[in-house]
């Protein structure tokens, strides 16, 4: 008679464990159509999102996210208007364009959004300091 031991190893032989499969997680057909920069343009409560690629929708549609397709943010973090990259794919269960691997281009601004010029400062420059009551343009 075989140990335990002997018998759950054969039965998981060549599986891998718990982790197999997502180290090399299948993305499905690449959709280049659909680009790989673009901006989150709707959250759901449910878990998913609408990315608007830089090129534009496909079909009059944004690319649908799933919150699991997230690489660098949690899905409760996520504001619209928010810059990413993504891989646009084909998900074969569904039959429709998704993204996967989004990674949120954290501290830098989307195409169009404004951006604040604050010049540098060297040791040994002088400068004055202005105390101003509302926003300063100093471009």
């Amino acid at each position: 008679r075989k140990s335990r031991k002997e018998s759950r190893s054969r039965s998981r032989k060549g599986r891998g464990g718990s982790q197999a499969g997502k180290a090399e997680e299948k993305l499905g057909k690449p959709l280049p159509e659909w680009g790989s920069i673009g901006i989150i343009q709707e959250l759901k409560p449910a878990g998913i999102g609408f990315i608007r690629p830089h090129s534009g929708k496909v079909d009059d549609k944004d690319l649908f996210f799933h919150k699991s397709a997230l690489k660098n943010s949690n899905f409760d973090d996520l504001q619209i208007g928010e810059e990413c990259t993504y891989d646009a794919v084909l998900d074969e269960t569904k039959g429709k364009a998704a993204a996967k691997n989004i990674v949120l281009k954290k501290g830098a601004p989307a195409p169009g959004a404004a951006e604040e010029k604050i010049p540098a400062i060297v040791a040994g420059d002088e400068c004055e300091v202005l105390i101003t009551a509302g926003p300063l343009d100093i471009s």
